[in-house]
């Protein structure tokens, strides 16, 4: 009886020594962490919500001083920005024992707002009950604020651009369509989800490319282009358009090019019947007036000599310049000032050349943008222009704003890249306490197994287990942390090939549980072996985890092709998914089952996903619970990360 009470005392002995190991372990990983991200905000509160501490960094954030904090309800930096279903949701994950995350907007004692990326670990006691929580945070302030104004930015450009006369989009180098402004998707008749990622091929008819081809190789190498076709539309009316290509060069490298379509049918129907009237020899005067009178445009004609002939009335407006003053005069007299300008230059082209020009000019004494097209003919030069003032201001503000954009997502990557290098980083040096930790408990069952029960024995366990799952959730987010980093080159990968692989790795679950693989013909791909292979090996592993006990498990795995890409399905007939998960699965450490039941770390779906999309793909799945799922996922038929 005595050995038997000694026993006992040595258990909660032992136990105690483990809990201060624990306790040690975490202090030396909050120095850790603290020495690698100084902005690490750590509270830690009990079951109720009562916060017990907090370090300097969340008093500096929340402008509350320790003493303030200390045995306060959490809610005292509530920002009522949540609403009562977020909130919910984060105290039932936590108090039955999962692991939260997310984004939380809260409330300084001055009453000023910050966020915070929130991760929240519930504590177990003895009884496997959560008795306190801890939530480190980091501040993302300053990345919520880009991403507001990048979506003000965007909202900005699209009432911009879709009130523009003009039809605009934005083609990357491959030619595929990144953006396009309202009139020129009503223009081709195409709903955004059909414009956005077309290509240029496919858009055009064959013959109507071909005659854009030339245009499109040299804007492609730099070089701004701008022509004009005819064409009849469906109900046989003959439409004129002026079109331009802007290239789009970053550090010297054509990154794609921008497309203006300008409806120029007036101009040209009125040149027409100018130069349709003079070759019938119908030269009446008022006739003439009347058609270059009616225009939008502002108009006028010189002779051989510079002499202007005829100045309309919106020429008089747009150029503040009456026909009194002009009429009977030599042009370059009256606007001495754009001798050499670029108007003057151009003029003297179509005249030399015989030939069209189209251009825009800026005239600095009423500080004006004009877009000016010239026509050389026998009698002289017929110059049509508009006052395109308001659409260069926007065009400018586009490009700033785009430089901004750029500038924002040179950030974002940055942030991005030095948030990945810490889980790496952190990852790794976090695995030696746990292994510590690990060795310790297991040393002390060998030292005292004789004096430790079958209950002492078991709480070993509840900590070596828990330990080796937290070892497993490490190496888990080193992965993740990888996605994208990938050193490997691009080849060939066969597909069914490295499916007969994986299942080789799986050949004693397969056995033990009868399964059954059907596939035959997959593809070969140009991508990156290591990361596909990870993709099936996560959805053929979940196929066999998940079976259902009263039927055979047949997976079935196919790919259909289309013309860009190849989208896979990885089929079961096992215990299937409710449809109220099907975006939850997908989520970083989300699980749908007790770990008694299934186990895992719910980050393998998490990585895929993020693989996927990296590679230019998407996955997702379609489910009935109790009857399988399937998975699916895309990638292109040319890969690069």
């Amino acid at each position: 009886m005595l050995m038997r009470l000694f026993g006992i005392s040595e258990i909660f002995l032992i136990k105690k020594q483990a809990e201060d190991i624990l306790q040690q372990t975490i202090k030396e990983l909050s120095a850790y962490k603290y020495a690698l991200d100084e902005s690490a905000i750590v509270a830690i509160t009990d079951q109720r919500g009562i916060i017990k501490q907090v370090n300097e960094n969340f008093c500096r954030i929340s402008k509350y001083s320790e003493e303030e904090l200390i045995g306060q309800d959490h809610r005292i930096i509530n920002s009522a920005y949540h609403d009562k279903a977020f909130i919910r949701n984060l105290w039932v994950t936590i108090a039955a024992g999962g692991i939260w995350k997310g984004e939380i907007k809260n409330k300084a004692k001055d009453g000023s707002y910050y966020w915070v990326d929130t991760t929240i670990v519930p504590f177990f006691n003895e009884n496997g009950k959560p008795y306190q929580y801890v939530a480190i945070r980091s501040d993302i302030t300053d990345r919520k604020l880009i991403q507001e104004k990048v979506v003000e930015s965007e909202l900005f450009i699209k009432t911009i651009t879709n009130n523009l006369p003009a039809l605009i989009a934005y083609w990357n180098a491959d030619l595929y369509c990144l953006f396009a402004n309202q009139p020129y998707m009503e223009w081709f008749d195409k709903q955004p989800h059909e414009m956005l990622g077309i290509n240029k091929r496919d858009l055009l008819y064959r013959k109507e490319f071909e005659r854009h081809e030339m245009h499109l190789r040299d804007v492609l190498q730099g070089i701004p282009q701008s022509f004009e076709r005819a064409f009849y539309k469906g109900d046989g009316v003959k439409i004129y358009t002026h079109t331009q290509y802007l290239p789009d060069v970053q550090d010297n490298v054509v990154k794609g090019f921008y497309s203006l379509i300008y409806d120029v049918t007036e101009i040209k129907q009125a040149e027409v019947n100018r130069e349709n009237a003079e070759k019938l020899g119908i030269r009446a005067h008022e006739e003439r007036n009347t058609i270059l009178e009616s225009i939008d445009d502002a108009f006028f004609a010189v002779d051989k000599n510079w002499i202007v002939t005829y100045w309309n009335n919106t020429a008089e407006k747009v150029l503040q310049t009456p026909k009194s003053k002009i009429l009977n005069r030599n042009l370059w007299e009256v606007f001495a000032d754009s001798v050499d300008s670029e108007s003057y230059l151009k003029y003297h082209q179509a005249v030399e050349t015989n030939q069209a020009v189209h251009f825009e000019d800026y005239y600095q004494p009423i500080d004006k943008w004009y877009e000016i097209s010239a026509y050389p003919a026998d009698a002289g030069l017929s110059v049509y222009f508009k006052d395109v003032t308001d659409r260069k201001i926007s065009e400018m503000r586009l490009k700033e704003l785009n430089e901004s954009l750029q500038k924002h997502a040179k950030e974002l990557a940055i942030s991005n890249a030095e948030l990945e290098q810490f889980a790496y980083v952190a990852s790794h040096d976090l695995q030696e306490p746990l292994r510590m930790v690990t060795s310790f408990l297991t040393q002390l069952e060998k030292k005292y197994s004789e004096v430790i029960d079958d209950k002492g024995r078991q709480y070993i366990h509840f900590a070596v287990d828990g330990a080796k799952r937290m070892r497993q959730i490490i190496l888990d987010l080193l992965d993740f942390s990888r996605v994208g980093r990938t050193e490997d080159d691009l080849e060939e990968v066969n597909t069914n090939k490295l499916v007969n692989e994986i299942l080789a790795l799986y050949r004693k679950q397969i056995e033990e549980v009868n399964a059954s693989f059907v596939f035959e013909n997959l593809p070969s791909l140009q991508t990156y072996k290591t990361p596909i292979r990870q993709v099936f090996q996560n959805l053929i592993s979940n196929s066999l985890k998940y079976h259902s006990i009263s039927r055979t498990p047949v997976i079935d795995i196919a790919c259909k092709e289309t013309k860009t890409l190849f989208q896979f399905s990885v089929k079961d007939n096992g215990i299937g998914i409710d449809a109220e998960y099907f975006e939850k699965i997908f989520i970083i450490f989300q699980r749908l089952h007790n770990k008694d039941e299934y186990s895992g770390t719910g980050m393998g779906l998490a990585i895929a996903k993020k693989i996927i999309e990296n590679l230019g793909g998407k996955i997702w799945v379609e489910s009935v619970e109790g009857e399988g799922s399937t998975f699916y996922f895309t990638l292109l038929k040319s890969n690069k990360i």
